[in-house]
């Protein structure tokens, strides 16, 4: 009898050993499905005319703080997959070439190209990994007259 009851208790602890490893499996899985996660917005509202980083003042949304809208720069606060989404709006004759960039280096662009002083849009998507800390940005790569307009947008987000 006192064998059985051994060989219970042994088997309880067992059993309460995987019980805890499924409740902590579960908690991690709800941190992942639940969990705020960064994304953003921002907008020009406006004109733009200066060459290098294009600064979009103003968010519709800023979940997390990480896009900072004194220097139109996002900074990642964890490793992972984010997607970005431009959205160009430019006015004049000719090219304009606006490009995504993180931490420096190019990752995708977009282009306008109005016509007789008129108007054109242009887009760009892009998924990427970035670590913590990375940056991401959009900088004018091309001087000329093609000034990029109120209806350009910047979004991003973790994956």
């Amino acid at each position: 009898m006192e064998e059985q009851i051994r060989g219970i208790l042994s088997h309880n602890q067992f059993l309460s050993g995987n019980l805890s490893q499924v409740q902590n499996a579960l908690h991690n899985l709800h941190d992942h499905v639940y969990r705020d996660k960064p994304g953003f917005t921002a907008y020009l509202d406006g004109d733009f005319h200066d060459d290098g980083a294009i600064i979009l003042p103003n968010a519709y949304s800023n979940i997390g703080s990480l896009y900072d809208p004194t220097t139109g720069v996002f900074t990642a606060d964890q490793p992972g997959e984010y997607a970005f989404y431009m959205g160009l709006e430019c006015h004049g004759s000719g090219l304009k070439v606006v490009d995504l960039v993180k931490d420096g280096s190019k990752i995708a662009h977009g282009a306008c190209f109005p016509k007789d002083d008129g108007y054109d849009y242009g887009s760009t998507f892009t998924v990427q990994r970035l670590d913590k800390g990375s940056r991401v940005w959009i900088k004018d790569s091309r001087q000329d007259t093609v000034v990029v307009k109120g209806k350009t947008t910047l979004s991003g987000f973790r994956l």
